[in-house]
């Protein structure tokens, strides 16, 4: 699965997700191509964001939060909420939704 990062605040493309998943389907693992910082995998364009964004911690999240109808959605990293952001403090912050991807044991 690969997903473009863009800057927040520019639009402007900056990375790529990368993740390999087996043939069923699970998570094998992810890698990222360029600076991640300040960016996110946009479901939904700027131009939606008007009332109120949804964040997700990955796009399998952001994905599925769409489906049940909570958009704009955007998979915004962790380290981008450090980052210069186009929420303020003092503006409603944007509703985040944990990971609904189980975390793999790790093999011994």
């Amino acid at each position: 699965m690969i997903a473009l990062f863009r800057d927040v605040l520019t639009d402007e493309p900056r990375a790529i997700s990368r993740t390999s998943l087996d043939k069923d389907g699970n998570k094998l693992e992810r890698k990222f191509l360029g600076p991640v910082p300040g960016c996110a995998i946009k479901l939904d364009p700027d131009d939606e964001v008007l009332g109120g964004l949804h964040i997700g911690e990955g796009v399998e999240t952001c994905m599925a939060a769409r489906q049940l109808g909570l958009r704009p959605t955007w998979r915004w990293d962790r380290r981008a909420r450090s980052a210069a952001s186009p929420f303020s403090p003092a503006s409603n912050p944007p509703r985040s939704w944990p990971s609904l991807t189980p975390k793999r044991k790790s093999k011994p």
